[in-house]
């Protein structure tokens, strides 16, 4: 009776064992689980600091050429401005450059002109090339090709007329020798408008607007 008394509590102690060491087994087992997400949590954070690294190095890079890179656009908008403004007036001694803040300054012979004290055409000559030469700059760096479309109001504002000194039909010649699809220009100059492959007439009779 001893004997087996001892038995069943041998038993039952070991079964209690084995509950146990299956508890722990178990345990061990969450706890692998936890070590192996833990493991792969790490090194996504390892992962995710290199490219920040990375970025970082990129944006100091891109800070140590930024400046680089705005004189090198500068410059080409100053090329576009310049080539718009020679096929304009070719006679001018103008050279026309763009500070950092995108503002025009003329030079003539190394003298530096302000803007005010030119002439009205002459103004509207720089005016037309600045507008022309920047567009077609920032159009070109987005798209890789030059400006479609261009819309001007009153370009010939301040310019003299065809019977004085043909600059219109210098600004005419130019408009059509810029590489750009389509021109729509508004104007009551009718001598500029001579120039024109298409006019459209627009008659306003008091507050309303009709097409002639």
């Amino acid at each position: 009776m001893k004997k087996s008394s001892k038995v069943n509590i041998a038993q039952t102690e070991v079964q209690q064992v084995q509950s146990d060491l299956q508890e722990h087994e178990t345990n061990l087992t969450k706890l692998s689980e936890e070590i192996q997400e833990g493991k792969k949590t790490h090194e996504e954070a390892e992962k995710q600091k290199r490219v920040i690294e990375e970025l970082q190095r990129i944006r100091r890079g891109c800070r140590a050429v930024l400046p680089t890179l705005r004189t090198l656009y500068l410059k080409s908008i100053e090329r576009n401005i310049q080539k718009v403004y020679n096929d304009f007036n070719p006679a001018s001694p103008f050279t026309i450059a763009i500070d950092n803040e995108y503002t025009p300054t003329i030079n003539v012979e190394g003298y530096v002109r302000s803007y005010r004290d030119l002439s009205g055409e002459e103004r509207t000559e720089i005016a037309l090339a600045y507008r022309i030469g920047l567009g077609n700059a920032i159009y070109e760096a987005r798209t890789g090709t030059p400006m479609e479309l261009l819309i001007l109001n009153e370009p010939t504002e301040n310019l003299g007329n065809e019977d004085e000194d043909r600059t219109i039909e210098r600004l005419t010649t130019m408009l059509s020798n810029l590489k750009i699809r389509q021109i729509i220009v508004v104007t009551h100059d009718q001598t500029f408008a001579q120039f024109a492959d298409k006019t459209i007439q627009i008659k306003k009779t008091g507050n309303q607007s009709s097409i002639v």
